[in-house]
């Protein structure tokens, strides 16, 4: 049996230097007990001190999952 479920995908840049880009789907689709969300993606913005921010991250079943990278200015 085939499921078709919805999917996303968008992504963003800013002229003040903030991106960021995200996909997602549902895993197990029609598995009772097993279906999850997950969403994946990663940001970066520049801070007020001029410190590079980028996160890169997976959220699902096992909860919001970061890693963070700091480049200092």
């Amino acid at each position: 049996m085939w499921y078709f479920f919805p999917c996303f995908l968008f992504s963003y840049d800013t002229g003040n230097g903030i991106s960021a880009q995200e996909s997602g789907y549902l895993k197990n689709p029609g598995i009772p007990g097993l279906e999850a969300q997950v969403a994946q993606g990663r940001y970066s913005f520049t801070a007020p001190d001029g410190t590079r921010v980028s996160v890169q991250y997976i959220a699902d079943e096992g909860g919001f999952r970061p890693v963070v990278k700091i480049t200092p200015p």
